[in-house]
């Protein structure tokens, strides 16, 4: 109650936050797969996303990616791994070896 009256406000942008959240959680494919990929050089968030993205937005890509590793801008690091959204419809197994096509 404390912080509602410091803040009167507080309650209407939580509810416009969560609004905003479940649109967006509603518009993702439900199904996606995450996959560990080592970045190379050359790599960024939009080359990696026009490979891996599917039918996401390359915006809906990047912003799972930033969340999934915790990233708090664009940068990524050449030798390190991220975990990446992928198509589960792209995700074929072969003796317990996950593999992604780019079809």
């Amino acid at each position: 109650m404390i912080i509602i009256k410091k803040f009167p406000n507080a309650s209407f942008f939580l509810a416009l936050f969560t609004v905003m959240f479940l649109v967006i959680w509603s518009q993702l494919p439900k199904d996606l797969a995450y996959d560990e990929i080592n970045i190379q050089e050359g790599d960024n968030l939009v080359t990696l996303a026009q490979q891996y993205k599917g039918e996401l937005t390359t915006e809906q890509w990047v912003d799972l990616v930033k969340v999934e590793n915790k990233l708090a801008n664009d940068t990524i690091v050449v030798g390190h791994s991220i975990v990446v959204p992928v198509s589960k419809s792209k995700v074929v197994e072969i003796d317990g070896v996950q593999l992604a096509s780019d079809e």
